[in-house]
């Protein structure tokens, strides 16, 4: 398969999201302890609602994003802050160090269709397409999980003035209390890649997920 490769990194990424300290808090003695983020290791060139409206803006915009024609990603979950250094498995030359990717998406006359690497090799690293599964194309309006991220949901309540902007990414923070002064959750969104690639970090309950993917012409 000839392939254009460009892939993300969690490294990159931290240029933007900069590892905070992320503090557990176990005074309650709850088995749901509450981890708070210090919004001040956060960097940012622009901030506060005029931010954040910006980035509504753009979620309630079309989806015409021109990266690719076909994408292959994953998303990986670990402690806060934790390592991640490999790249994603691609086409080609097996990589037993690599990451295997857990979505793709073909881009055709019929929108961003969603689907399921398919894996070869004698180890299951190579990447060898994608089985589209998804009889209905993406929606950027209808991602909920994107929604959430920008606009909050039942007991995540956004934190508008503490958004986050350094060009074409944004840090959006949310509480577990509407009116509270310090933020459990943040996600990042990057709005130069297509929608259905973010948010590209989320962090809450003390976990953290990253997006690592290429893309293949």
């Amino acid at each position: 398969m000839k392939s254009t490769i460009k892939h993300m990194l969690c490294c990159f990424l931290a240029l933007s999201f900069v590892a905070a300290c992320g503090k557990k808090d176990d005074s309650s003695g709850s088995k749901n302890p509450v981890y708070t983020l210090d919004v001040n290791q956060y960097t940012g060139s622009q901030a506060g609602e005029a931010a954040h409206n910006q980035l509504v803006a753009w979620l309630n915009a079309a989806d015409t994003t021109p990266v690719g024609a076909h994408a292959a990603f994953t998303r990986k979950t670990g402690s806060l802050y934790f390592s991640f250094t490999k790249s994603i498995c691609g086409p080609g030359v097996l990589n037993f160090l690599c990451e295997k990717p857990t979505h793709c998406f073909i881009r055709n006359n019929n929108g961003v269709m969603q689907g399921t690497p398919i894996m070869g090799g004698t180890q299951g690293m190579r990447y060898d397409g994608c089985n589209i599964t998804q009889i209905n194309p993406y929606v950027k309006s209808q991602d909920q999980n994107l929604r959430e991220a920008i606009l909050g949901r039942s007991g995540k309540f956004v934190m508008k003035n503490l958004t986050k902007q350094s060009g074409n990414i944004f840090t959006v923070f949310v509480a577990d209390q509407e009116g509270a002064l310090t933020p459990t959750a943040a996600y990042q969104i990057n709005t130069s890649l297509p929608a259905i690639l973010n948010p590209v970090i989320k962090q809450e309950n003390g976990q953290e997920t990253r997006l690592v993917y290429l893309i293949l012409q």
